[in-house]
C-alpha cells in the first residue's frame, strides 16, 4: 500500500530514484541473495591486510568537525545538523580524507566489489563516503537512538568497522520485522549492508577504546563506479540519481528550486516515512490544475498577474518518469540502443523516425 509523502518535492525525490532502480533490475538486474532480501541485511568480513591498510592510512589523517554545510553541491543535507552539530561532534571524531585515505578506501571498495553485488543482485556505484570515529562519551541521541535514515529505499548502506564490532567495542543493532533484534558482532574488518531507510536500526558506541568505521552510501548501477566519492559530512545523498551531474542538474533545478525552498522553509527534512511508500504504475499521472489568478482589488493600479505555473516539482516528476518509462519501454521491445544511466549524461541511441531524443 502506499503511503504519503510529506510533499511534492519528496515524492519527485523517492520516484525517480525509484524509477532508476527499476530501470537498472531491468537491464541489469538478477535476484538478490535471499537472506538480504529476507532480512534486510548481509554481514561479511574483509581480509586483515585490507583492514591494516585502511587503519594505517587513517591514522595518518587530520580530524575536522561536522558543519551543517558540509556537502557538496547535487547532494541533499540534514537540516538537523544544525542543531545537534555540538553533540555529534562531542562524541564523535571525523576523518579529514585526503589522497593517501582514499586510495587504501578505493582498495577497500574493490574487496567489497563482488560480495556486495551478490547480495544487491546488480553492480552497484559510491554515493557518499565517511570514516569516523565514535567515542565512548557519544550520546544516546540521533544516530545511537532508534531510526530509519529516510532516504529512498533504493539507497542502502554499508559499515565497515575497523576495531572489533560487539556491545563493548561499538556496532550496529537492528530490529527486525519479527521483533527481534541482532546485533552485528565481529573482528576488526566486520562489514554489514543493510537496508537503511527499511530496517530500523540504532548505533552502540563503545564502552571502552573509541569505534573506527567507515560508511559507504551506494545504490545499484548498470555499472560498477566504486570511486571513493565523498559528499561531505553532512551530505546524505544524491537529490536525484542524475543530480552530480552539472548538465543533468541543470535540466531539473529550476523546476525544483522553488519547491525545494518551500520545503526547507517549512522545516522539512528528510521523509519520516521509513519504507518510502508509493504506488506503482506505469502511467503518468495528470499534472495539477492551473491555480486561478488573484484579482486586484478596486482602485488597484497594479496589472492583474498572470496565471500560476503548474506545479514544478510535479512537472519535474512528470518528466523523469517520462523519461524512465521511455527507456523502459525501449528495452522491453528490444530495440537497439545503450544508455549510462545515474550520474552520465543519458546517451541513448535509438533507431526510431520521430526524433526520439
Amino acid at each position: 500500500m502506499s503511503q504519503p509523502y510529506g510533499s511534492a518535492y519528496e515524492k519527485s525525490i523517492h520516484q525517480s530514484w525509484h524509477l532508476y532502480e527499476r530501470t537498472v533490475r531491468v537491464l541489469r538486474g538478477r535476484a538478490q541473495d535471499p537472506a538480504f532480501a529476507a532480512r534486510g541485511y548481509v554481514q561479511g568480513l574483509l581480509d586483515p591486510a585490507i583492514v591494516a591498510d585502511v587503519r594505517a592510512a587513517l591514522q595518518s589523517a587530520d580530524f575536522m568537525l561536522l558543519d551543517a554545510d558540509d556537502s557538496r553541491p547535487g547532494f541533499r543535507r540534514s537540516e538537523k545538523v544544525r542543531k545537534v552539530g555540538k553533540i555529534l561532534n562531542a562524541g564523535h571524531r571525523y576523518y579529514r580524507l585526503g589522497a593517501a585515505q582514499l586510495s587504501a578506501l578505493g582498495r577497500m571498495l574493490e574487496r567489497l566489489r563482488v560480495p556486495i553485488a551478490e547480495a544487491i543482485g546488480s553492480p552497484w556505484r559510491v554515493l557518499n563516503l565517511r570514516a569516523l570515529e565514535t567515542l565512548p562519551s557519544a550520546e544516546a541521541m540521533g544516530p545511537n537512538t532508534w531510526h530509519g535514515d529516510g532516504f529512498p529505499p533504493e539507497i542502502l548502506k554499508v559499515m565497515v568497522y575497523f576495531t572489533p564490532a560487539g556491545a563493548d567495542s561499538g556496532t550496529t543493532e537492528f530490529r527486525l520485522d519479527d521483533r527481534t533484534t541482532a546485533l552485528i558482532e565481529g573482528p576488526a574488518g566486520t562489514w554489514v549492508l543493510f537496508k537503511n531507510s527499511t530496517v530500523i536500526h540504532r548505533g552502540i558506541p563503545p564502552r571502552t577504546a573509541n569505534r573506527v568505521a567507515v560508511e559507504i552510501t551506494l545504490t545499484p548501477s548498470l555499472t560498477f563506479n566504486l570511486d571513493p566519492l565523498v559528499g561531505g559530512l553532512n551530505a546524505t545523498y544524491p537529490e536525484y540519481p542524475w543530480s552530480l551531474n552539472p548538465a543533468m542538474r541543470l535540466l531539473t533545478e529550476r523546476a525544483v528550486a522553488p519547491l525545494r525552498e518551500r520545503f526547507r522553509s517549512n522545516g522539512g527534512g528528510p521523509s519520516a516515512h521509513a519504507n518510502g511508500g508509493r504506488a506503482a504504475t506505469s502511467k503518468l499521472s495528470k499534472p495539477p490544475k492551473t491555480a486561478k489568478a488573484l484579482q486586484p482589488s478596486k482602485g488597484s493600479t497594479e496589472e492583474k498577474p498572470a496565471k500560476a505555473a503548474p506545479d514544478q516539482g510535479r512537472q519535474a516528476l512528470l518528466e523523469a518518469k517520462l523519461l524512465f518509462e521511455i527507456l523502459l519501454a525501449e528495452t522491453e521491445r528490444g530495440l537497439c540502443f545503450r544508455t549510462n544511466l545515474g550520474f552520465e549524461v543519458f546517451d541513448v541511441l535509438a533507431e526510431r523516425g520521430d526524433g526520439f531524443l
